[in-house]
Formats: structure tokens, C-alpha cells, sequence
């Protein structure tokens, strides 16, 4: 009774959500191995939990709190497609019960589902430490150079590279000769190390251009701190 294209949505959302939920495991566990254990795992569990609303064997309010998992609201869904079914129903709009637009509500919590696991991955990819050490901290959205200052200074930088007048302790003005020979370009390196009593911060927003057909040399000072053993 339930049209193809109620189906095909269902599954469409249901299959970009376990992408999204794949994609947010990788940066969690770093594994792949065991990331696709644990998204089988997962997956399985959590749709088999979601056909207990077969049975109403749940409050509707837990329900929805479970639909942030995927599998359960696809599970949920399919449930609900089944009951108007066996009603020889069906989904159809506008149905004057009401009960057929719970399916658009399951289409709104996948889709929901979807940009949560998108956004909670690139929020633990930036937090989260790599080989590297950390690049931000947790709150790191809250910060205002997060979203201002730094583009300021760099868009400074690019706009003064061309100006011999301009002068800056943190940007040598570049000849004229140069421009357009760049062989590499390197913007805003940060790199800290973890000190015995606090981080050391060895490189803040360095800028480098490297040029055709010239020797570079980087000369680096090292400060040594005497700490009391």
C-alpha cells in the first residue's frame, strides 16, 4: 500500500546517516578496522532496539530521544509503515487519522541525525589530538580569534606582501622580483610541546614563502627555561 517513493526516502536518509555515523567513528577511533566492527555492531543493536515500537513496549518520549540513532528511527520507521500496511492504509497525504505524517516526522529525525554526526565530526577532528598534538581546545568555538582575528591578520598579510612601505615585526616585505615565483607557500603553522610545567608553544602562526630558484634557510633560537627538579 506504501508508495516507492516514501520506501526510497526511508532507505536514502537511513544509508547517508550511516555514512555520516561511519565518518564520525573514523575520527573517534582512528581505526578502520575496528571503526567498521563497531559501526556493524552498533547498527545492528540499536535497529533491532527500535522494533520494540512494534510492541509499544516504549514511551513515545523515549522514542524520540532513541531516534538519535539512526538505526532505531530507521527501524521505528519501518514499523510504522508496517502498522498502516496491515491497516490497508498505507502511507498516503493527507491522511485525516494524522497517522501517516509520523513518517515525515522519521524523515525530519534522519535528516536531523545526519547534519548531528556531520557537525559532532568536525568538531572532535578539530579537538581531538593527532600525531601532531591538539589543534584547538574544547571550547575553541567560543573564542573569538577562532572566527576573527586570525583570518584578519592573514588577510593583512596577503594584502601588504605587494606594498615595499609596509613594515611589521611579525612580516618581512618581499621584492617585487619575487611575486609570482612562490614554490611553496605556508600559512599559520602552530606547533606546541607538552613542558613539565607547562606547554611550550615552538611556532605561532609562522607564514613562509618559499622561492624558485633560491636558497632558504631558517634560523631558529631556542630558549632553555631552568626548572627546580
Amino acid at each position: 500500500m506504501t508508495g516507492y517513493f516514501v520506501l526510497f526516502t526511508l532507505f536514502l536518509l537511513y544509508g547517508l546517516s550511516l555514512v555520516a555515523f561511519a565518518f564520525l567513528l573514523c575520527v573517534l577511533i582512528k581505526k578502520p578496522l575496528l571503526t567498521g566492527l563497531i559501526a556493524f555492531l552498533l547498527s545492528v543493536f540499536w535497529g533491532c532496539l527500535g522494533f520494540a515500537t512494534l510492541y509499544k513496549q516504549l514511551p513515545t518520549s523515549l522514542e524520540w530521544i532513541l531516534s538519535l540513532l539512526s538505526p532505531f528511527a530507521f527501524s521505528a520507521g519501518m514499523v510504522q509503515i508496517v502498522l498502516l500496511d496491515y491497516d490497508l492504509r498505507g502511507v498516503t497525504f493527507p491522511d485525516p487519522s494524522g497517522d501517516s505524517y509520523l513518517i515525515l516526522a522519521t524523515f525530519s529525525i534522519l535528516l536531523f541525525d545526519i547534519l548531528l554526526y556531520l557537525a559532532l565530526m568536525l568538531y572532535f577532528d578539530k579537538i581531538l589530538p593527532n600525531e601532531y598534538g591538539r589543534r584547538e581546545s574544547p571550547l575553541f568555538l567560543l573564542k573569538s580569534s577562532f572566527w576573527f582575528q586570525k583570518q584578519k591578520f592573514v588577510h593583512e598579510v596577503l594584502e601588504n606582501e605587494t606594498n615595499p612601505e609596509y613594515y611589521s615585526d611579525f612580516f618581512e616585505p618581499i621584492s617585487s622580483e619575487f611575486h609570482g615565483k612562490e614554490a611553496i607557500r605556508i600559512r599559520n603553522i602552530r606547533k606546541e610541546f607538552k613542558g613539565k610545567l607547562k606547554k611550550v608553544e615552538a611556532l605561532k602562526g609562522l607564514l613562509l614563502d618559499i622561492y624558485e630558484g633560491q636558497i632558504t634557510a631558517i634560523l631558529a633560537t631556542v630558549e632553555l627555561e631552568n626548572q627546580a627538579s
